[in-house]
């Protein structure tokens, strides 16, 4: 685990001088190529793909003035992020407004039949790497309602749905292909390790989004992040095709 990715020429001709050296005295070397290690550069060569996390935060509607919410940015790390090595953490570059909903909750959850899109009324007032911040105005008939944003944080590693994602990783591996490798691998890749149960942060990206609506035809992910997010009074059997679909 260092700065350097693994898609530099200077770090493909040291790791091939390795291996010529491993094998000049009897060992093979299995070379890790996981994408992790070229973050920057699928950045670089594909920018609207990489992973994003929801945040859902609720907040009582006013019916008059404004209602206000801040979200805090994210930062993620596992060990492919060591600290002091100035290795990059899976961390926020960048914020935007996904959609906002508003309700009406009871004892058995949100009526979902007083669910409405509330994302038009929603102003943005800070939407950067620190978080976003959302003001909502106030109607007459918020009365009662709470609202819930959902804010989309973009953070610094590939999608997991990236639709380039296979064809870059395929071609880290052609760039190794003239170094005497004994193999390459992978360590666990996926979405960016959480320790602890989270009940309001969803892993979301609009090539997931449309890989869920082809499994789940008529369905919209977001609005089934809510779903997830809060039970709805007699959903119970939607909310979980919803949990084990995404």
């Amino acid at each position: 685990r260092h700065n350097v990715e693994v898609t530099q020429p200077e770090v493909h001709d040291q790791i091939k001088r390795a291996a010529e050296y491993a094998r000049a005295h009897g060992m093979q070397v299995v070379m890790d190529l996981d994408v992790r290690l070229a973050r920057q550069a699928f950045m670089q060569q594909h920018p609207g793909e990489m992973q994003e996390i929801v945040r859902l935060r609720e907040v009582a509607l006013q019916s008059e003035g404004e209602a206000s919410l801040k979200i805090p940015a994210m930062t993620l790390a596992d060990h492919y992020t060591p600290t002091g090595r100035g290795v990059r953490a899976y961390e926020t570059i960048s914020a935007r407004m996904l959609r906002a909903y508003s309700y009406v909750a009871g004892a058995g959850g949100i009526e979902p039949d007083t669910v409405q899109d509330i994302t038009s009324r929603c102003q943005a007032t800070q939407a950067d790497t620190k978080g976003m911040q959302v003001s909502i105005r106030g109607e007459a008939t918020d009365r009662g309602r709470t609202a819930c944003v959902l804010a989309a944080f973009t953070l610094f590693t590939p999608d997991v749905f990236a639709p380039h994602l296979v064809g870059f990783e395929r071609r880290v591996l052609e760039q190794y292909a003239d170094a005497p490798l004994a193999g390459a691998c992978k360590d666990e890749w996926g979405f960016p390790g959480r320790f602890g149960p989270r009940l309001d942060d969803f892993y979301f990206s609009t090539a997931m989004a449309r890989e869920y609506q082809r499994r789940r035809r008529g369905r919209d992910l977001t609005r089934d992040l809510l779903l997830m997010f809060k039970p709805h009074a007699g959903m119970e059997a939607a909310r979980v095709a919803a949990d084990t679909s995404s």
